[in-house]
């Protein structure tokens, strides 16, 4: 996403995108809790509206007019089917943010594998490249050491000293170089 940086300078995460792009927030404490009042509030004033209706129909049923009650179109009926309603949409939105949510954090924690997959692969290239180096300049002066024993310009107990030296020289070497990199974890 070309620009879209987060508040620490970095690239946003997946996570962050998706709480960007998506319009829903889940309601908070005090918002459901609102919502439970303006419930009870409209769930009492539906019962007060049918208990009109049931005593308009009861002095109206005592003037010989027809029983116009059946129970089925009754205002607390009505509240009743449009709080459910209502609390479907928010349960099936809620649903649909979580799962969302939720693919967006396993989507950076996926790349956060990978990244330190690619640091700890970068890590062991360094290190080996390192080691490689070394090992060549240890294999170079090695092999003028054999020359001379060969030509006879060292003797044979000289040859073992400046082996011994050249071996420790490279691990110090090395171990050098390797702290000097930062690829002194690699050494294990």
């Amino acid at each position: 996403m070309g620009g879209t940086k987060s508040s620490d300078g970095g690239a946003l995460s997946y996570a962050e995108l998706f709480k960007k792009l998506n319009p829903y927030t889940p309601p908070t404490d005090e918002e459901l809790a609102k919502e439970k009042k303006k419930q009870k509030r409209d769930q009492i004033f539906a019962a007060i509206g049918d208990g009109i209706s049931a005593l308009s129909n009861l002095f109206f049923t005592t003037r010989y007019a027809p029983n116009m009650y059946d129970g089925k179109n009754s205002m607390s009926e009505r509240t009743r089917v449009r709080y459910d309603r209502l609390m479907k949409e928010r349960e099936g939105k809620e649903k649909e943010y979580y799962a969302g949510l939720m693919k967006a954090k396993i989507a950076d924690e996926e790349k956060a594998d990978r990244d330190r997959k690619w640091q700890r692969q970068l890590g062991l290239d360094n290190y080996n490249r390192i080691r490689n180096d070394a090992k060549e300049e240890r294999d170079r002066q090695m092999f003028e050491l054999n020359l001379q024993l060969q030509g006879n310009k060292i003797s044979a107990s000289e040859a073992e000293a400046k082996r011994k030296g050249i071996e420790a020289k490279y691990a110090e070497e090395l171990v050098k170089k390797m702290e000097k990199s930062g690829a002194k974890a690699y050494l294990v």
